[in-house]
Formats: structure tokens, sequence, C-alpha cells
């Protein structure tokens, strides 16, 4: 029987520390005193291992930079589980938050001396030819978080194109055909591919109408959503069901449907995206598999790190319905 190796977990367990100050002090991260160094250096020592070819996995860190800190907590289920993966698989998860509306240039510049390790980036914001190109020149492997940006960096996001052809199926289902949608923005990659999905599958019905499409999302979304609404409301066949981009802005359109005195779903089936707790109104939503998604960042880490993998990855995971008291069958 092969004897189990000694990780970076064992060490920090017996020596009463973090995995990452075990990781700091066996790289000589100025970060650790030098007697709390010396003290993991011995317990290590005294635990058999040879600092220099058993650790298991001690490669580098993996850096976590989150855009925008007011969108912060909506990685967070996602950060803990990539932490939690990065604790049993023996590598350190460093996260930085990046300050509130600092462009992606501001966290790659982060990354830029970074020679070990990998960076995975989370971001709501749009990645321009520039930036993505930026993201290719670094010296690490990059995992995106809801981005893609083609074969320069690894990308773990939602599978929004069957989003878009689920909500349709579903909706069809209850016997709706005429199906708006409220789109995002579409320098998004994710909301492009909602908007595909979402044309793909009625034209497959034949069932896609251009006019029940609304014009993507620009300025304030909540008078934008109110405008869509009202728009649709004025066609000479209104929709009986309308999709949104996201939950605001379903909560935006069913408020100002009841201010036209019509009924939510008897008349118009609203469905939204990202299952906020905020928008928890019993609305019939899209929401993140954000544990999944933390996981499977997590595996892309561990196969960089070991130098399993190379190349570029992309996975995609299926967003969860939520069945709310939002939507229904067609009205008669």
């Amino acid at each position: 029987m092969s004897k189990t190796k000694t990780t970076l977990k064992d060490i920090a367990e017996r020596a009463n520390v973090s995995i990452a100050t075990v990781s700091r002090a066996l790289r000589d991260d100025a970060r650790v005193a030098e007697s709390t160094r010396r003290y993991i250096m011995q317990i290590a020592q005294e635990m058999g291992v040879s600092l220099q070819s058993e650790l298991t996995n001690a490669v580098g860190p993996v850096v976590v930079h989150v855009l925008d800190t007011g969108w912060g907590s909506f990685f967070e289920e996602s950060i803990h589980e990539l932490t939690r993966y990065g604790e049993e698989h023996n590598f350190e998860v460093i996260i930085e938050r990046v300050r509130r509306h600092e462009p992606v240039s501001g966290a790659i510049a982060k990354a830029r001396d970074m020679k070990e390790g990998v960076v995975v980036l989370g971001t709501w914001d749009n990645i321009n030819e520039t930036e993505a190109e930026q993201i290719g020149n670094l010296n690490v492997p990059v995992i995106l978080i809801n981005r893609y940006i083609g074969t320069r960096a690894a990308s773990v996001t939602l599978d929004d194109f069957a989003t878009g052809w689920t909500v349709v199926e579903y909706l069809t289902n209850l016997g709706h055909e005429r199906i708006a949608y409220l789109p995002g923005v579409q320098s998004s990659t994710s909301m492009q591919d909602r908007l595909r999905g979402y044309r793909a599958a009625l034209e497959r019905k034949g069932l896609y109408r251009p006019e029940l499409c609304a014009t993507p999302l620009t300025g304030d979304i909540l008078e934008w959503a109110c405008q869509c609404v009202k728009r649709l409301l004025d066609l000479p066949e209104p929709p009986t069901a309308i999709w949104t981009c996201n939950d605001v802005a379903a909560s935006a359109v069913i408020v100002t449907l009841k201010t036209q005195g019509i009924h939510i779903p008897e008349q118009i089936s609203v469905i939204g995206h990202d299952h906020l707790p905020s928008h928890n109104i019993g609305l019939t939503t899209f929401g993140f598999r954000f544990r999944e998604l933390g996981y499977h960042v997590g595996q892309l880490a561990a196969g960089y790190l070991r130098g399993e993998l190379t190349g570029t990855v992309r996975i995609s995971v299926e967003s969860e319905f939520i069945s709310g008291n939002t939507a229904g069958p067609a009205p008669d």
C-alpha cells in the first residue's frame, strides 16, 4: 500500500493555522512572520515532508477577483464552494475584491505579475476586446465566472441559451403563443445567449414575432421595463406571457401590469431570472446554481495547478427553474 502524501491541510491542522498561512509560509511570503514560518517548516519536517517534492499540489494560489463590491454577495456562494474545494484538494484561495465600478482592466492589472497559480475572475461587466487580449496575455491560466471570451480563457457559466429555450418550452406547454421578452444589455455574453435561445425556440415552433422582443436594456432598468410593458400592451395582439432578463425587471413589469388593472398570471404570465432573495415575491424565475458553478471552477483550477489541464475549457451549467405563482396557463 502506498503511503498517503501529507497535504497543506494536514500541516495546517497540526500547526493550528489556516491553509493559506501554510501555503504562504512554504513560499516564503513576506506576509508571514518569520517565527511563524519557522514553526510551520518545523512541523512539516516532523511530519516527514520533503519540502522540495512531497507536498501534494502545493503549486500556487488561486486568486479570486470579484468585480464591483455592490454585486460581491451575488458570487459569495460560488466563492465559498471554491474555497471549500481548495481546502479539500490542497490549494490556497486568495480573495481580492476590486473597488466598485473599477473596470475589468483594474482586476487584470492585479494579476499581471503572477508567475504561478490561477486567476479566477467573476464579473457582471462586459469584457471588451482590449481586456480580453490582456487576459489572454497573462502568465497564468484564467477562469471566468459568468462570462466567456472564446479561447483566451476558461469559463464556467450558466447555459443561457438553454434557459431561453426552456422558458419557451415551458410557456408553450401552458398554451402560450404570444411570448414577449425583455432582453438585457447585449454586450453581455449571457444576455446574448438567452436572446438566441428564446428566438431559436420560438422560430422552431413558428411563433417568433419580432414586435414581442423588446429593445435591449439601456439606461435605468425600472424605467426601461415600464416603457417596454406599455409598448407591448399597445400592440394589436399583446403578449400573454412576458419573460425578463432579470428579477428586477420582472418586478417592474408586474407593478406596471397591476397599475393597468391586469391580473397575473390569469391574464399575463411573468417570468424573471436570477432568483434574488430581495425580490422573493413568489416570482416564477430561473436561479443560478452558485455552488455548482464554484465546484466546477475548483475542478478547473485544480487541473491547471496540477498540470493535468492545458488550453481553455468552457463548462455550462443548467439554470434552476423556480416555480412561482406568476406564470400560469394562457388565457382563453
